[in-house]
C-alpha cells in the first residue's frame, strides 16, 4: 500500500502511529514519569510532537492513568486522545484501544510507548520507510547490540492478532509468533531507545541533556 494524499498534495504515510501512555509509572513511586519535564515540556508531549511532526495517516496517543492530566500535556498537537478504561490491565489492553480506534485505511499499525525521550525523529523515519519498502507486509522493528526496542510496526493483517493480546506483556507475543514475517533495522547506539522506567533512568537522562 503506497503513500495517500492528505491535504496540499502532501504524502501521507498509510500508517497509525499508536502511543501508548496510559501506565501507572509503579517504578516511579507517586510521580507519573510521562509528566515529568523534559527540555522544558512534558516528557510525553516531547516524544508524541515527534511523531506529530511526520506524516502519518493519523497519530492516536491511548491514556488510562492521569488521563485528564496527559490530555492536558498534548493539548495543541495534532493527534487523537482514546481513553483506555482498563488501564490497570496492562500494556495489552493500551494496545487494544489504540488499535481498534485506527483508522481503517491504515496499512501498518506503529506501537510505541511515550517513555523514549531520546527516540528521534530519524529514527521513526528509517523504521517507517523500510516498513513502507516491504509494501506493508513485514513486522519492522529497531535492534541494537542490547536487542529489539521499540516502536515496532505491524502490518495490518496482524490486526486481529494484536486485539487478543492480553495482560501487561505487549506485543512480544505477535511478533515471536510471526518470526517469519520480522524485518530487524539494526542501530549501533542503545541509548537512543532509552526508556525511563526508573529514578535512575531519569538521573542517567539528565547527565545527557
Amino acid at each position: 500500500m503506497g503513500g495517500q494524499e492528505k491535504q496540499a498534495g502532501k504524502k501521507v504515510w498509510p500508517v497509525s502511529a499508536i502511543l501508548l501512555a496510559a501506565g501507572c509509572s509503579r517504578r516511579m513511586g507517586s510521580s507519573n514519569k510521562l509528566l515529568l519535564t523534559w527540555k522544558g515540556e512534558p516528557l510525553v508531549r516531547a516524544v508524541a510532537g515527534r511523531f506529530a511532526n511526520l506524516p502519518f495517516l493519523e497519530v492516536i496517543l491511548v491514556t488510562g492513568f492521569q488521563a485528564e492530566a496527559v490530555t492536558r500535556a498534548v493539548q495543541g498537537l495534532p493527534l487523537r486522545v482514546v481513553f483506555n478504561p482498563h488501564f490497570l490491565e496492562g500494556m495489552a489492553a493500551s494496545i487494544r484501544t489504540g488499535v481498534s480506534a485506527a483508522s481503517p485505511g491504515a496499512g501498518g499499525l506503529l506501537l510505541c510507548p511515550t517513555d523514549l525521550p531520546l527516540l528521534s525523529e530519524a529514527i521513526i523515519k528509517k523504521l517507517t520507510r523500510e516498513f513502507l519498502s516491504s509494501g506493508c507486509q513485514k513486522i519492522v522493528c529497531p535492534v541494537t547490540p542490547e536487542g529489539q526496542r521499540n516502536p515496532v510496526i505491524f502490518p495490518v493483517l496482524l490486526k486481529k492478532a494484536l486485539l487478543e493480546l492480553k495482560g501487561d506483556r505487549g506485543a512480544k507475543a505477535v511478533l515471536h509468533a510471526h518470526a517469519q514475517l520480522v524485518q530487524s533495522v539494526y542501530f549501533d547506539r542503545p541509548m537512543a531507545f532509552l526508556d525511563v522506567d526508573s529514578g535512575s533512568d531519569l538521573q542517567r537522562l539528565k547527565q545527557l541533556a
